[in-house]
């Protein structure tokens, strides 16, 4: 693929042996490029550890020149992480870089070396102003360092978008079938940085994200509740709680109904929220969540994950509870009246689709209009 102004000043580029081909040299140095892709396109694991290796012992990427006018980069697929020198030697290249995109990678590498270069070159780009890690998996504590420095740049110079998501997914015990004492819950959940991750919010946020995505049918497990207090405090503090926050989408944590509360107080003026919230207690359940969201009139894009909280015997059974949880149309009009810009409420349980879910949908910036959609519930015995 060539650059074409024709097209947008956009290109992507596939990256084997962390080089890019010649025919595309000099397409990654075309004066008015803003966006440029790296994609890496090895599959050879060994191939690729062995290019790791060959940095640590002294070689050097062959690195071309880059169009300083990139402001976007987007690094997909590097699993292993990079070699020694290759992410110094991009840095170089891109003064004017605003907006960073790491996905589906180890982004600090193999080694000290590797993680310490990688920790340089985020904090290198002066004016990061979006900054989105996808399945981005990094050691303990290099989060909470990253997010140290992130804070002291001065204001006009901070992030303003920040985009933290991960893929819920539960892995086979390691080796032979691995130590008898292996949780493939506790290990999914290890993998992601919740703790780390508050200590990204400053007053200059204007668009958060700290989501768990689903990777089968069976849907997700946020992360356990302890987290969410720090979480909660980070957005709620006068120090600390974003001034201009639009967007709130944080379905690693997981909200009571207070927390939810005391967020949404402190920031009226979200205009699309995406949070997972604990199913307790079921009584007034939905009254009690529009009055929560009546706290921010200018809502237009709701979406509740449901986390169901363990029953005791003889309350009240699972299709009981998603009736309770589900709204009807009517229950759709009443919340019209107190966001009248609503234009879109989804929710389900965990995103498993064994527990059904809810859609509701209208026509954008018309108040009246009907809403479309509605309640599925697996017709099955709890």
């Amino acid at each position: 693929m060539a650059f074409d102004a024709r097209n947008g000043p956009e290109l992507a580029v596939p990256v084997s042996s962390f080089t890019i081909p010649d025919s595309m040299r000099a397409a990654v140095a075309q004066p008015g490029l803003t966006k440029l892709t790296l994609e890496n396109i090895t599959m050879d694991f060994a191939e690729y550890r062995r290019q790791l290796e060959s940095s640590s012992s002294g070689a050097r990427p062959d690195f071309p020149a880059l169009a300083p006018s990139i402001h976007t980069l987007i690094m997909k697929d590097f699993l292993l992480g990079y070699p020694l020198g290759f992410l110094p030697a991009l840095a170089r290249q891109l003064p004017n870089l605003h907006n960073l995109t790491l996905a589906q990678q180890r982004f600090t590498g193999q080694s000290v070396e590797t993680a310490r270069e990688a920790e340089q070159f985020v904090n290198a780009i002066n004016d990061l102003v979006e900054l989105h890690l996808l399945d981005v998996f990094v050691p303990e504590g290099f989060m909470a360092a990253l997010a140290a420095e992130q804070r002291r740049k001065p204001e006009g110079h901070a992030l303003l978008i920040l985009q933290a998501d991960y893929t819920y997914r539960e892995l086979p015990a390691p080796g032979n079938g691995g130590s008898s004492n292996y949780d493939p819950i506790q290990d999914a959940l290890r993998r992601i940085p919740a703790l780390e991750l508050p200590g990204f919010i400053t007053q200059d946020l204007s668009w958060l994200s700290f989501s768990m995505l689903p990777h089968t049918p069976d849907g997700i497990l946020p992360y356990w509740y302890s987290a969410t207090a720090p979480f909660v405090v980070a957005l709620i503090s006068e120090s600390t709680a974003p001034k201009k926050l639009k967007v709130l989408k944080s379905t690693i944590f997981q909200f009571s109904m207070e927390d939810l509360r005391r967020v949404l107080a402190r920031h009226p003026d979200l205009v699309v929220l995406r949070v997972t919230l604990r199913l307790e207690p079921i009584e007034e359940y939905l009254p009690t969540l529009w009055q929560v969201l009546s706290l921010c009139p200018g809502l237009q894009d709701v979406e509740i994950v449901g986390f169901p909280v363990p029953r005791r015997t003889g309350e009240s059974s699972t299709q009981d509870i998603l009736r309770a949880i589900y709204p009807t149309v009517e229950q759709m009009q009443a919340l019209s009246q107190l966001c009248p810009d609503l234009n879109r409420f989804h929710a389900n349980v965990l995103y498993s689709t064994k527990m059904g879910r809810a859609s509701w949908d209208r026509e954008p910036g018309q108040g009246d209009a009907e809403w479309k959609g509605g309640v599925d519930i697996p017709n099955r015995n709890a």
